[in-house]
């Protein structure tokens, strides 16, 4: 039997105002895929202690409210990550500022609702984005 890595991760879809974050990413899995902020997961660390923590590490936010959206399993030929997806509305009528650290090429705030996204995206990451908005919207 082979062993493989077990990996727990956490990721955000984060909105400000009818724009949703995706950041690319600098480093495997997905090197240069669009996706959304995250990381892995310590051995110490809670799910939501973790997307905190990732969050204000990748791009300098200090964020307190996530909500949970979804688990995903994803399984590779030596890894099983565990994906804990979460979403948080900004409420700032200003654009946050955000400071990226290296495993980010780069960040764009897209309009969600016109569904103009960038490629190429992380697999799924189109159907987490439709299911993030309509929760985002229930808040309203």
């Amino acid at each position: 039997m082979i062993y493989k890595e077990k990996i727990s991760a956490v990721s955000a879809a984060i909105f400000w105002k009818d724009y949703i974050l995706l950041i690319q990413r600098a480093y495997a899995p997905y090197a240069g895929y669009w996706t959304f902020p995250g990381g892995k997961v310590r051995p110490t660390e809670k799910n939501i202690q973790a997307i905190k923590r990732e969050i204000k590490e990748e791009i300098s936010l200090s964020l307190s409210c996530f909500h949970p959206l979804t688990i995903e399993k994803i399984e590779t030929p030596k890894k099983d990550y565990h994906l804990n997806i979460f979403y948080t509305q900004i409420l700032s009528d200003s654009e946050p500022k955000l400071e990226l650290q290296s495993e980010i090429l780069e960040y764009r705030w897209v309009d969600y609702k016109k569904a103009t996204l960038p490629a190429p995206l992380t697999p799924h990451l189109k159907s987490y984005i439709d299911l993030a908005s309509i929760e985002i919207n229930s808040l309203d």
